[in-house]
């Protein structure tokens, strides 16, 4: 809900990109993303301005007056009006959660969870400490909260305390999550302003962009790694809006003209930028959908705001006392918790605006990523806590099991353990605690080199769990997986699609789907058995940190020799590199693709005159092809990567 002018318009875009609700004077207007055209209007209370959100089915509106505040809930898409509640004093949401809004007054104290039955709003007080600073919606429904800069997570029904996050904070302003819910993004208020970027994961901040001015407010949505800042100089008439691509380490200027009250993103299939002036008339303005890695040569060139965004390939700067400069990454073995709590925050990279161009500094070869892969494991990660603070585990942790000491070898039994785990969650109708999954052992690994959420890594793990007991042939009923799924992770919807083949475990190539069963891919076993990969793995020859891109690009053509590419691709890279030669015709990634991604290696990929399959560009890690024909169909839309 970003406003740049007091009493502007409320905006609001939907989770699942199909709707943006504008509350504008005493109007509320629903729009429909795709066709942008209004799909119905409803009367608001009078008031000085409205915020809005969605929860689940609901738009839910806040109409501030002078000694109360109005609170509407109304029905998608009629607008037809399911609940209302009158709260004493000027209150407004500070994080929507499940079924549940965090409302603070506009002081930040007096903290109440709203409630949104289906007929009824009810406030509940939670004892959070005031001032609070910010709050966001956290993976696992859990409510993250800063006060003191101290930042802390809390569940949101219970009202309770869980665990407290050591990250170096600095008046924080301004959060919210990125890329899959991997990257935890913190604004702060200081001047100038500046965001630093974590791994959810492990608490590891993996970049810093120094804004040069003010920050007054920003908007993304937790599934993109899109960030949209508004930034504001101590003389500026208006706000400037900046788009960052946090996982590309990007940054362009947007060009939103004059008398911008307001701004929300909407993404999708046609990202965009909805502006909104005072009077509430929007503009819709188009989002780049994909940022591309720029040609060196290109890269050098001057540009100007109205440019392209570029990627400069610039060596590491030296690290400084206040860790806004990349760093070597910690020594193998280290415990990130201890790194937090004494205060020395990990390696990141900086991303420098001191003045009003589009000065892009985004030091890809400096980049921070531990594992060297850009990767971020999905879990909220109980590790990212203050020990001292922190309840026994319980069914409703994060997926990967807590660690109590330094050693980063998984435990010698945790393949028992995970059998154990599997013969209960297949043999009880009880809700079930979330599989054992070491962050170090091999499964940990598949986890989050392929992204996997919670219900894909579970049914991965009963997948694994009957090879180990020797099922591997005949794999698992999709059913009882279905089910197994249900009682540990929840979403119904969500285990059966991994159930049935069409979920994420699919995409990453990992399992096959015969009548009826799912079984794991041979390559996936060996990899879990801890196997060592048939795949050629090149390693680049220097030490370089690794370029953290994602995505499908095409290997500019060079005079190099074929069987060179590999080593060249891996120097330019920083990362392991595996020439692939995949079958003419294939519905799933093939083998050496998936032991490739397994063993944390980039698939280089030959091809012939084909265009490249959906199984690649579905694909959310980075791949490269290199195509023997330079004419190859369906190549020409994608990126180059050029070799040094």
């Amino acid at each position: 809900m970003p406003r740049l002018l007091a009493g502007g318009p409320g905006l609001g875009a939907s989770p699942d990109h199909a709707w943006l609700a504008a509350a504008a004077g005493e109007k509320l207007t629903l729009y429909r993303a795709a066709t942008r055209d209004a799909a119905g209007s409803t009367v608001l209370p009078v008031g000085e301005e409205t915020d809005v959100g969605f929860l689940g089915a609901r738009v839910v509106t806040f109409t501030r007056q002078a000694t109360a505040t109005q609170v509407r809930a109304y029905a998608l898409p009629s607008l037809e009006l399911v609940a209302q509640l009158e709260m004493m004093g000027r209150a407004q949401p500070m994080a929507f959660i499940g079924d549940r809004i965090l409302v603070m007054s506009e002081s930040n104290e007096q903290p109440r969870m709203l409630l949104l039955a289906p007929k009824l709003l009810a406030a509940d007080p939670i004892a959070l400490r005031e001032p609070v600073q910010l709050a966001i919606a956290a993976p696992e429904d859990r409510l993250l909260v800063a006060s003191r800069d101290q930042l802390e997570a809390w569940d949101p029904v219970r009202r309770q305390a869980l665990f407290r996050l050591n990250l170096p904070l600095n008046r924080p302003k301004l959060a919210g999550f990125a890329a899959r819910r991997r990257l935890l993004w913190i604004g702060s208020a200081a001047l100038p302003g500046n965001i630093e970027v974590f791994r959810y994961s492990d608490g590891r901040m993996v970049l810093r962009i120094d804004l040069g001015k003010r920050l007054v407010a920003a908007d993304g949505h937790p599934e993109s790694p899109r960030l949209v800042v508004a930034v504001r100089g101590e003389d500026a008439p208006q706000a400037a809006l900046l788009e960052y691509d946090l996982q590309l380490q990007e940054r362009r200027a947007v060009n939103a003209g004059e008398g911008v009250a307001a701004f929300a993103v909407v993404e999708g299939a046609a990202p965009s930028l909805v502006v909104a002036d005072a009077a509430g008339a929007l503009r819709w303005l188009p989002l780049q959908v994909a940022m591309t890695v720029e040609k060196p040569e290109a890269a050098a060139r001057p540009r100007n705001d109205t440019a392209p965004p570029a990627r400069v390939m610039a060596p590491p700067r030296r690290a400084s006392a206040n860790a806004t400069a990349a760093a070597a990454p910690p020594e193998s073995g280290t415990n990130w918790r201890a790194r937090l709590g004494s205060g020395a925050p990990a390696t990141t990279n900086v991303i420098t605006n001191a003045n009003a161009n589009v000065n892009v500094d985004a030091n890809v070869n400096a980049a921070a990523d531990g594992d060297g892969d850009g990767d971020v494991a999905v879990d909220a990660n109980l590790d990212a806590h203050d020990e001292s603070s922190a309840p026994a585990p319980s069914p409703a942790d994060p997926l990967h099991a807590r660690r109590t000491d330094d050693d980063d070898e998984p435990p010698a039994d945790w393949r028992a353990a995970l059998c154990d785990w599997a013969q209960v969650a297949l043999g009880t109708a009880q809700r079930i605690a979330l599989p054992p999954v070491d962050d170090a052992s091999p499964l940990g690994d598949a986890v989050a080199r392929t992204g996997l959420d919670a219900p894909a890594a579970c049914a991965l793990a009963l997948l694994y769990a009957s090879w180990l007991l020797g099922d591997g042939e005949r794999g698992l009923p999709a059913a009882s997986i279905a089910r197994a799924v249900v009682r540990a992770a929840g979403d119904p919807e969500r285990a059966w699609a991994e159930a049935l083949g069409r979920g994420a475990l699919a995409a990453a190539g990992l399992v096959r789907r015969r009548a009826g069963r799912l079984r794991l891919r041979s390559v996936t076993a060996r990899f879990l058995d801890g196997a060592e990969p048939r795949v050629t793995i090149t390693q680049p020859a220097s030490g370089q940190p690794a370029v953290p891109a994602r995505g499908l690009y095409v290997l500019e053509r060079s005079d190099a020799p074929l069987d060179r590419l590999p080593q060249a691709l891996a120097d330019r890279l920083g990362r392991g590199v595996a020439l692939v030669v995949p079958p003419p015709a294939s519905s799933l990634p093939p083998e050496p693709v998936v032991e490739a991604r397994l063993h944390d290696a980039v698939p280089l990929v030959m091809i012939g005159d084909a265009a490249p399959g959906d199984w690649l560009e579905a694909r959310d890690a980075l791949t490269v092809l290199v195509s023997l024909d330079a004419d190859a169909a369906g190549l020409a839309h994608l990126p180059t990567l050029a070799l040094p």
